[in-house]
């Protein structure tokens, strides 16, 4: 029986498992994320061969793109953009219950990762409501869409205030020019300047204390297990409110990092909660001692934790899929 790798085909992580599952001479069937947008009878017959695989690795990729069926639409014609957005939506429709059918056929005797077999997504709310269940510290949080709420939150909060995306952000990318541009929105701070520039109502949005931090952590979780990584983000500006926006001139010093074991037994019970068994965690660890969980990524990135720290994480990944390690 072979293994089932959902991709997407540019990812140096999944090539390095791959790498790892040849070296111990194991079959292998990789789907990347944009052959789910292509069925046809030669694909589908391909992963029906087998009634039920040793594993399945849901990676990257599962997530359904969304692709417009028509992109030259008369910007001037309101009615026949009005139609054509109904359009796309339906052939959305149609890829998402195709998606889920397939999924919900896929049988292994091995899961890794989250499969979004039903459709549902992870949901950052429903995690924090988890973790406060749980005992574990979290930042101070509220959802509003008023200003004057926010002012009260600001005043409330002495390190001040941070405003973040609810659910998993987004990425622009326009040409300008001859060149390909990308815009993210990121976590930022919210001062009392940009709060008096808001409206007095706007879309509900995510509000959180700015954590003193010491240090942020990246912990990579595999079946039970912690792997994490102190980022010294803080000694940069740059990076000091979000470690994403890197500063490849100044690179964030990187260490391996041991967390309490009191911590990770809350951790590993939340993980069971949600029912992951793998996934990356976002610590921050603050000035006054305080362990303060913010999110985790079901297919967060394990290479950047992996590499500096010598994992080997790749190896273990592969060994887990192929049941090497005894589980």
């Amino acid at each position: 029986m072979s293994h089932v790798i959902f991709t997407v085909n540019t990812d140096e992580s999944s090539n390095n498992v791959i790498d790892w599952l040849t070296y111990y001479n194991e079959s292998f069937i990789r789907i990347n994320g944009e052959d789910l947008s292509h069925f046809n009878d030669d694909f589908c017959s391909s992963i029906k061969k087998e009634k039920v695989y040793e594993s399945i690795w849901h990676w990257k990729g599962v997530a359904l793109v969304r692709n417009n069926i028509c992109n030259n639409a008369d910007l001037t014609n309101e009615k026949f953009n009005e139609s054509i957005d109904v359009l796309n939506s339906y052939c959305h429709s149609e890829r998402v219950a195709i998606h889920r059918f397939f999924y919900e056929k896929l049988r292994a005797k091995k899961e890794l990762g989250y499969s979004n077999r039903h459709g549902n997504e992870i949901n950052k709310l429903v995690v924090l409501q988890h973790a406060i269940d749980l005992g574990i510290d979290v930042p101070r949080t509220i959802l509003t869409n008023k200003k004057k709420y926010v002012i009260k939150f600001l005043n409330s909060n002495p390190t001040g205030i941070i405003n973040k995306s609810i659910d998993i952000g987004f990425i622009i990318r326009m040409k300008e020019e001859d060149t390909i541009r990308s815009y993210k929105n990121y976590t930022e701070e919210l001062t009392q300047k940009k709060i008096e520039a808001l409206p007095d109502n706007f879309e509900t949005s995510l509000f959180q204390e700015k954590l003193d931090k010491e240090f942020e952590i990246r912990s990579f979780y595999l079946d039970g297990s912690f792997y994490s990584m102190a980022i010294f983000s803080q000694n940069n500006q740059k990076t000091s409110i979000d470690f994403r926006k890197y500063d490849k001139e100044i690179p964030n010093r990187t260490v391996p990092f041991k967390l309490p074991e009191n911590i990770e037994k809350k951790y590993d019970a939340l993980m069971k909660e949600l029912g992951l068994n793998t996934g990356s965690l976002d610590i921050v660890k603050t000035k006054d001692g305080r362990y303060v969980f913010l999110e985790v990524n079901p297919s967060g990135q394990f290479g950047m934790t992996s590499h500096p720290c010598n994992y080997n994480l790749n190896k273990k990944i592969a060994e887990f899929l192929i049941n090497k390690n005894g589980k």
